[in-house]
């Protein structure tokens, strides 16, 4: 992950560069990256640009679009849901802090639609 993460030349085939192997995609232009037991083929929604410390470091937070997925049956469980205990995938967390799956939960919450179906007791002060 920080290997594909360095700032290089347009040129660079960062892909080739850090030893991946690329697999065409089936609606978009960038391949997938061979071996991963999930890919997203996104197309371009939003670029936000943050600024840093400097004018000259700002960072842009790309936001996509699915328009197609692939899982490997294998990373599914027997009810067809992704195995995420399994896959361990990382999480970046903020400063040099990572973390991995470990155990799930399920946890119950009320959608936007079940408040307007039945809407919470008012209050009294």
């Amino acid at each position: 992950m920080n290997e594909t993460a360095r700032i290089v030349d347009r040129s660079v085939d960062e892909m080739a560069a850090v030893g991946l192997e690329p697999l065409p995609s089936r609606l978009v232009r960038p391949p997938r990256v061979k071996g991963s037991p999930v890919n997203f083929e996104c197309r371009l929604h939003q670029i936000v640009v943050l600024p840093g410390h400097k004018p000259s470091s700002e960072h842009h937070l790309v936001l996509g679009r699915v328009v197609a997925v692939h899982i490997d049956d294998a990373a599914l469980t027997e009810d067809g849901r992704i195995d995420v205990v399994k896959l361990r995938p990382i999480a970046r967390l903020g400063y040099k802090d990572y973390a991995s799956v470990e155990s799930v939960f399920e946890m119950e919450k009320r959608t936007p639609e079940d408040m307007l179906s039945s809407p919470a007791p008012a209050r009294t002060l």
